[in-house]
């Protein structure tokens, strides 16, 4: 599945459950506006959750919905309910409990299962386009999901009913990799998917692993786009080219004489980075290369683990030079050191992601040549 991606796009270029994936990826929070022939919805996104789901042109409203499943019968009750939603202008779901025909849980539930419909619905849409807009709590006071991204990308996926979304998908994939031990247990995937879990840690081939699944290629072809999307394979092997760049390019501990001049040092590179960034995607820029740096917090000396960026791209410097005070700088610069490379490559790593291989590359060309 592609690394770069645009906060706004075409459904003939990208599918929604790939959207999702990079969403889900980046930790974005915000509204997710679909539009296409058939209906528009806004999916609002929160904690890399749906939080819910707000419909516009071309969905039914719920007691249309309702009526069309069989699950609600079209008779005196409901068009009471009707009359009242309208007069009183409430939604119809509050007007049937004033009229005692539904009681809170059953509201709960008839809503719940409306939002989810939709929004699985999205999945099989071919064409129209998609606009992210993020860094908001767009999500308005009402029944709110707080689905889980990954288990809507799981469960949405099973349910599509389009095989050219995932033809288009897999078209040009040769090879799937496993991104972690295939022997945990995932409660999220069902047996069938495990089994084809299990073929791609053996054999990454893609048309290899077609002809050995227990199931039909289209089958396997659906199970083989829903780990992509759920980011349980990828596209490529493991980094082993850019772990290789960076043994070879860690610092030595006697360049500095401090843990200022160190962080100042570095600091340029972050700001670099940040530069490049911004000036493609934008204000979001900052945003993700914060979580870039969060998301290997764990392996970050203690001074570095809550290390925040500066407007410019650059770490604030009091709070990370105030951890290491009292620390002796000939015994724990190396350490120091570490975590800052640590968290430049955190950065360029999330770069391609964004913007792709060339501009890593570019990016580890410009640092090689401020190497001091």
């Amino acid at each position: 599945m592609a690394d770069s991606f645009a906060l706004s796009g075409r459904l003939e270029e990208v599918s929604l459950p790939r959207v999702l994936h990079h969403l889900s990826r980046e930790s974005v929070d915000g509204a997710l506006r679909v539009d296409a022939a058939a209906a528009s919805v806004t999916i609002h996104l929160m904690n890399r959750c749906i939080r819910c789901l707000s419909v516009h042109k071309g969905v039914p409203a719920i007691d249309e919905w309702l009526v069309e499943r069989g699950e609600l019968s079209s008779g005196d009750e409901v068009e009471h309910a009707r009359k009242v939603a309208h007069s009183e202008s409430i939604p119809f779901g509050r007007a049937m409990m004033q009229l005692e025909l539904w009681d809170p849980e059953t509201f709960w539930e008839r809503e719940t299962a409306y939002q989810v419909q939709h929004i699985y619905g999205c999945f099989d849409y071919d064409q129209g386009k998609y606009a992210v807009i993020t860094g908001m709590d767009t999500a308005p006071p009402g029944v709110w999901l707080d689905l889980p991204l990954q288990e809507a990308i799981l469960r949405g996926i099973r349910a599509m009913r389009n095989p050219g979304i995932i033809r288009r998908e897999l078209d040009g994939v040769a090879a799937l990799y496993v991104r972690r031990n295939h022997n945990e247990v995932d409660p999220g995937l069902k047996p069938h998917e495990r089994h084809v879990l299990e073929l791609l840690a053996r054999e990454s081939d893609v048309e290899k692993v077609l002809r050995k699944s227990l199931l039909p290629p289209p089958y396997t072809r659906r199970v083989m786009f829903m780990l992509l999307a759920a980011n349980k394979v990828s596209t490529r092997p493991l980094e082993e080219s850019v772990m290789h760049q960076r043994q070879s390019r860690v610092v030595n501990n006697g360049t500095f004489n401090s843990f200022e001049d160190a962080l100042k040092y570095y600091n340029q590179k972050y700001e670099m980075i940040f530069r490049v960034l911004s000036k493609e995607i934008g204000p979001i820029a900052l945003s993700i290369l914060q979580k870039a740096v969060a998301g290997i917090g764990d392996n970050l000396p203690g001074c570095l683990r809550r290390a925040q960026l500066q407007a410019g791209g650059g770490l604030e410097a009091e709070p990370v030079l105030k951890a290491v005070w009292y620390q002796d700088f000939e015994r724990t610069i190396g350490e120091f050191l570490r975590g800052l490379e640590e968290i430049l490559y955190a950065q360029v790593y999330a770069v391609k992601r964004h913007l792709g291989v060339e501009v890593e590359q570019q990016i580890l060309k410009w640092l090689n040549r401020t190497e001091m």
